[in-house]
């Protein structure tokens, strides 16, 4: 603001002292015009370029150090050394073709202001023959001019500074523009209190089209466990992220007790719902951060009731700084099945009346399956619970069991009577125990 009024001020002098020559000057701002308007696009283009190509840029190389394991395991360090090479030689590219259009840009706003210095030499030096302006005078309004000019060097700077950060304003909005497609009712209410349990009443979802679960329908009982089995991509894990609301489902409804999902907040409805992730999701801090997560402000007690129920305890008292050890980005410090306890001792701090148990146990190994299944069993007691299990040792006294295949419910009932009914259930305990 301060240049665009020195601007306007100088100029207002320079036309008092001699309107001729002020004039004169002034038939150079329509080509300064002309030029910004010719570079504003080029610029904003190549710097929206170079944003995008710098981010490329930069997502490869995190990528490729956070599996820098799995690149040193099949010696693919050319490969993804091509791969940068690419992207930085582009994200140069990008950049130098900013550098030429503002090295353009510049110089030919400095043309202009010297040609309109030259045109009041010219004219100055007219009216100093004909005894209309003394050399002083002359020499006073070159100064004038220059400090006109000042502020357009400044403003032209300014401008590419401004494209700079308009390329940077919109790749913001552009993210803060993306609206979520799950959406709360405008009277969504709190997670209720369910007595009869949860159900899923002709569910259909599709992923980008291509329809994954298809028009099933059944009940998981309040205070029950029920299991879901079926090969993998048979949608079991679908089910559960619907059930969260991750995903909005296609058609069909869910219901706790009588209430639709829909009309759930969403915060309440994940607050009351405790899932073991067979992904387990580990954040960068300490061991104690990541039990607490889901349950801020819980007391030292219960924390460490968690970690010894989750059969994690032990190994964090061999640890120097205890709960207090940091666990690295990822939780690249701790092994699979450490960070499945994890895991585990944080859904059981969360203490929800409904639990989700999505491979709870697959990381572990048979011993350490047997220590926390205890554990599992005192957590799911007098709650809804649905447990996911390829393992289909874990899921034998289940109070309801439902075979899954391609995306559709193919059998339903317990252990012992889908054994005699010699389908998909036996052929898959067959194919484990036979």
């Amino acid at each position: 603001m301060g240049i665009f009024f020195t601007f306007i001020g100088v100029w207002a002098f320079i036309f008092y002292v001699n309107w001729q020559m002020a004039l004169a000057v002034s038939l150079t701002f329509p080509f300064m015009f002309i030029i910004y308007r010719v570079f504003r696009g080029r610029i904003h283009t190549a710097f929206r370029a170079a944003r995008r190509s710098q981010s490329d840029m930069s997502n490869q190389m995190q990528n490729t150090l956070t599996q820098i394991e799995l690149i040193k395991s099949y010696a693919s360090e050319n490969l993804e050394e091509e791969r940068f090479e690419e992207n930085s030689n582009r994200n140069k590219r990008d950049l130098i073709q900013v550098t030429h259009n503002m090295a353009i840009f510049s110089p030919l706003v400095d043309l202009v202001n010297y040609i309109g210095t030259a045109i009041i030499l010219t004219l100055g030096a007219y009216f100093v023959i004909h005894d209309q302006l003394t050399v002083g005078q002359l020499v006073a309004y070159l100064s004038y001019v220059s400090l006109l000019q000042n502020p357009i060097r400044s403003l032209t700077s300014l401008l590419n500074q401004l494209q700079e950060s308009l390329v940077s304003y919109g790749r913001i909005m552009d993210i803060n523009q993306v609206k979520s497609s799950i959406v709360e009712d405008k009277g969504a209410i709190n997670f209720p209190k369910i007595s009869k349990g949860i159900n899923l009443e002709n569910v259909s979802f599709a992923y980008e089209k291509e329809e994954t679960i298809h028009d099933i329908t059944f009940s998981i009982p309040f205070g029950k466990t029920t299991a879901l089995v079926g090969r993998s991509g048979s949608g079991k894990t679908t089910i559960t992220k619907l059930i969260d609301r991750l995903y909005d489902l296609d058609n069909g409804s869910i219901k706790f007790d009588r209430l639709d999902i829909k009309k759930i907040k969403l915060r309440s409805l994940r607050e009351n719902i405790a899932i073991f992730s067979q992904d387990t999701y580990i954040v960068d801090g300490t061991i104690k951060d990541n039990i607490i997560y889901g349950k801020q402000g819980a007391s030292e007690e219960d924390i460490w009731q968690a970690a010894e129920m989750a059969d994690i305890a032990d190994f964090i008292h061999q640890q120097t700084k205890g709960m207090n050890t940091l666990v690295g980005e990822r939780g690249v410090k701790l092994s699979g099945g450490q960070k499945q306890r994890i895991s585990i001792a944080r859904a059981l701090l969360k203490d929800a009346p409904i639990v989700i148990l999505d491979e709870a146990t697959a990381s572990l190994d048979n011993e350490s399956e047997k220590n926390i299944q205890h554990a599992l069993k005192a957590l799911m007691k007098n709650r809804t619970s649905l447990v996911i299990a390829h393992r289909l040792s874990t899921i034998y006294n289940a109070d309801q069991i439902i075979v899954m295949s391609q995306g559709r419910i193919v059998e339903k009932g317990k252990h012992e009577q889908l054994l005699k009914q010699n389908g998909s259930y036996a052929r898959l305990y067959n194919a484990q125990f036979k």
